[in-house]
C-alpha cells in the first residue's frame, strides 16, 4: 500500500485553514450578536411625515443617530447619507418629515461615545429595506401650532391656563410638573394632563394643594417628534403656581364613576394635614371592627374563587393589522413584547423596558389606557402583584370591563402580602 505524502499534507492544511476560518467566523459573529444594535425597525408613514420605531440596543449606548439615504444602506454609499436626527438611548420612536416626495431609505444607528458609531448594516433590524414616499411635503415647523402668553390664574379650587396659539385646528398637549419645563428631559419626568384642539386656548387644572406646579402647552405632533422648543413665557411658566392646602374643588373627582370596594380614594386635600404629614405618619394596629371586616372580604375572594389559567389579552384594537399611527406602534409593541408562553420571565423583563420606553413619550389618554392596561399584565406575570394593581387602576376609567378580571386575580395576592 501506498502513501500519497504530499496529498496527506494538503489535507492537513486545509482542515488547519477549515478551523481557523470557522474560530473567526464565529468571533466575528458574536461580536455582531452582542455589538450594540437595535432591532426590529418598522416604519409608519402619514402624508407628510415618517415615524419609525425599534426595540433598544442590547447594550447601553449613549444615543441613536438616524440618518436618511436615496439609495439602499451599505459601507459602500453611508457618506451620502444625511443624519436628520438624535435621540436619547431610552427612545425608541423619531418622526421625519422628508424634504421631498422621493423614495428614501432609513437606518438607525448606536453610538456608544463620542467615537463610536457602530455602523454595521442589518436588514430588518437597523435599516429599512424597502423605500418609502411622502404624498407632500411640509416641515415640523410648518405644521405645527406655536404657543405663546401662556399664563396661569389659582383660586381656591384650581388653576386656570391660558395661551394663544398660531393655528386653531391643532392637536396640543398639555404638561405639568413639579420643576421647570424647559427640556425633553424635563418632558419626561412631567405628567401629560390632557391633550385637546388649540383652539381652546385654555385648560383648568384640579391639583393638590401645598405643591409648586410649572406648566407647559406643545403641539403634539411636535411632542411626538421629540421636537420641544420651550421658550419660558411663551409656551412654559416661568414661575410655579400653588394651591392653598385643603381647599381642592371635590367635584373633579365626580368623573369617576366606578370605585373599587374595599379601596376608595384617598382625597389627601380633603384633610387638615399635608400630604406629607399623612404619608410620613407610622401604621397602626386596626381595630376588632377593622379587623372582623377584613377577614370577611378575605373570605369572599379567597383564591380558590378568583385563580384561573390566566394567559395575556390583547385588546381587539391592537390585534388589527389596519391600524396606523402611534396605534400601530402600540399594536406593534404588544405584537412583538408578549410572548405565547406566559412563564418566558425573560420576555417579560424585555416587555417591561420596552413599555417603558413606550411611556417616555406623551401619547394620548386612549392610548395611554391600553398601555397601562399591557403594562399590569407586564407585571402580573412577573409575580409583582402591587405594581400591576396600580397600573390596571390607570386604566380602569375606560377599560373598566377588561380590568375588573385581572384586579380580582390580584386581590388575593395582595391580601397575602399584606398579611405576611
Amino acid at each position: 500500500m501506498s502513501i500519497n505524502i504530499t496529498y496527506m499534507c494538503k489535507t492537513v492544511l486545509h482542515f488547519v485553514f477549515l478551523v481557523m476560518f470557522l474560530i473567526s467566523s464565529q468571533s466575528l459573529s458574536a461580536n455582531e450578536i452582542f455589538a450594540p444594535f437595535v432591532s426590529g425597525l418598522s416604519v409608519t408613514l402619514q402624508e407628510n411625515s415618517v415615524t419609525l420605531s425599534w426595540r433598544s440596543a442590547p447594550e447601553e449606548i449613549e444615543i441613536y443617530e438616524i440618518f436618511r439615504s436615496p439609495e439602499p444602506f451599505s459601507k459602500d454609499n453611508f457618506n451620502a447619507a444625511r443624519k436628520i436626527g438624535t435621540v436619547s438611548q431610552d427612545i425608541t420612536a423619531y418622526t421625519d418629515y422628508p424634504p421631498s416626495t422621493d423614495s428614501y431609505y432609513y437606518a438607525v444607528l448606536g453610538r456608544k461615545n463620542e467615537n463610536t458609531l457602530y455602523k454595521l448594516f442589518i436588514p430588518y433590524r437597523n435599516i429599512t429595506v424597502s423605500p418609502v414616499a411622502v404624498e407632500r411635503t411640509e416641515t415640523l415647523n410648518e405644521v405645527t401650532a406655536k404657543i405663546s402668553q401662556l399664563s396661569a390664574e389659582k383660586d381656591q379650587e384650581s388653576i386656570h391656563l391660558q395661551f394663544d396659539t398660531s393655528k386653531p385646528d391643532r392637536k396640543v398637549i398639555i404638561y405639568r410638573s413639579s420643576s421647570r419645563i424647559e427640556s425633553e428631559q424635563d418632558v419626561i419626568n412631567a405628567q401629560a394632563l390632557a391633550t385637546f384642539t388649540s383652539d381652546q386656548e385654555n385648560y383648568t387644572d384640579f391639583p393638590l394643594g401645598g405643591i409648586e406646579y410649572y406648566y407647559a402647552v406643545v403641539d403634539a405632533e411636535a411632542a411626538r417628534a421629540g421636537s420641544f422648543d420651550f421658550v419660558p413665557g411663551e409656551n412654559t411658566l416661568e414661575e410655579p403656581v400653588e394651591l392653598p392646602v385643603g381647599t381642592q374643588n371635590t367635584n373633579v373627582f365626580g368623573k369617576v364613576e366606578n370605585r373599587i370596594t374595599p379601596l376608595p380614594y384617598l382625597l389627601l386635600n380633603r384633610l387638615d394635614s399635608t400630604a406629607t404629614e399623612i404619608l410620613s405618619k407610622s401604621p397602626t394596629t386596626l381595630d376588632e371592627t377593622t379587623l372582623s371586616i377584613w377577614k370577611q372580604m378575605e373570605e369572599r375572594i379567597s383564591p380558590e374563587k378568583t385563580e384561573d389559567s390566566a394567559t395575556p389579552d390583547i385588546l381587539p384594537i391592537d390585534r388589527n393589522a389596519k391600524t396606523d399611527g402611534v396605534n400601530k406602534q402600540l399594536a406593534e409593541l404588544v405584537g412583538k413584547s408578549f410572548p405565547a408562553d406566559p412563564d418566558d420571565q425573560a420576555a417579560w423583563q424585555n416587555a417591561e423596558k420596552q413599555f417603558a420606553a413606550f411611556f417616555d413619550v406623551s401619547r394620548t389618554d386612549k392610548v395611554l389606557s391600553r398601555a397601562h392596561y399591557y403594562m399590569g399584565q407586564v407585571y402580573f406575570f412577573q409575580g409583582n402583584y402591587k405594581q400591576s394593581f396600580f397600573e390596571f387602576l390607570m386604566a380602569q376609567d375606560t377599560l373598566y370591563t377588561q380590568v375588573q378580571p385581572w384586579l380580582e386575580r390580584i386581590y388575593p395576592q395582595l391580601l397575602f402580602l399584606f398579611d405576611s
